[in-house]
């Protein structure tokens, strides 16, 4: 499932946009994360985690493609979201580009990996608000860091990755932290 906020009439910021990545662990499990923790594994509770980012490039940087590469694995498996993504893409003329495959380079690709994208939310706007996003959904107390660093690189070591307290917290009233 995707929800989006977006203006069918701003063609200019159809490339640009803030996001955030529900993303499942069905199980307890344990594995590295690229470089995190020395590349030593890491052990992940089941649950339902967020993820928020950015994509304020052009190209393979840009919005749509930043998201389509974020619903395919490195085998090039899709997840659930990914023909949902093209066809809300597509159906609004906002080019893209689907990936095949894609090599792991940044902490999310390998969690997305072993885990689920089960949802994604995003606002399509030229205006960055990862940061602001990652500041409220930390201070929310639904919600907890799941592990420090992840995703952060940009924001000097602030949070970007987080673990629901409760599974039944509903997606609305995630998006309402981030209002």
């Amino acid at each position: 499932m995707i929800k989006a906020k977006y203006d069918d009439h701003l063609q200019e910021i159809q490339k640009k946009g803030t996001y955030l990545l529900v993303i499942k662990n069905e199980t307890n499990k344990k594995f590295t994360v690229g470089r995190y923790n020395g590349g030593n594994a890491v052990k992940f509770e089941k649950g339902i985690y967020l993820y928020v980012g950015s994509a304020m490039g052009i190209g393979a940087t840009s919005l749509p493609n930043r998201l389509l590469r974020h619903a395919i694995k490195k085998n090039g498996e899709k997840h659930p979201v990914f023909e949902e993504l093209v066809d809300f893409f597509r159906e609004r003329g906002t080019p893209y580009r689907k990936p095949l495959r894609k090599t792991l380079r940044w902490h999310i690709d390998y969690i997305l990996e072993h885990m689920l994208l089960e949802m994604i939310f995003f606002d399509l706007s030229s205006k960055p608000k990862e940061k602001n996003w990652a500041r409220k959904l930390a201070s929310s107390p639904q919600i907890r860091t799941a592990f420090a660093k992840i995703g952060s690189s940009d924001d000097g070591g602030f949070p970007h990755f987080f673990l629901l307290k409760k599974e039944k917290i509903f997606l609305d009233q995630i998006v309402e932290v981030l209002e």
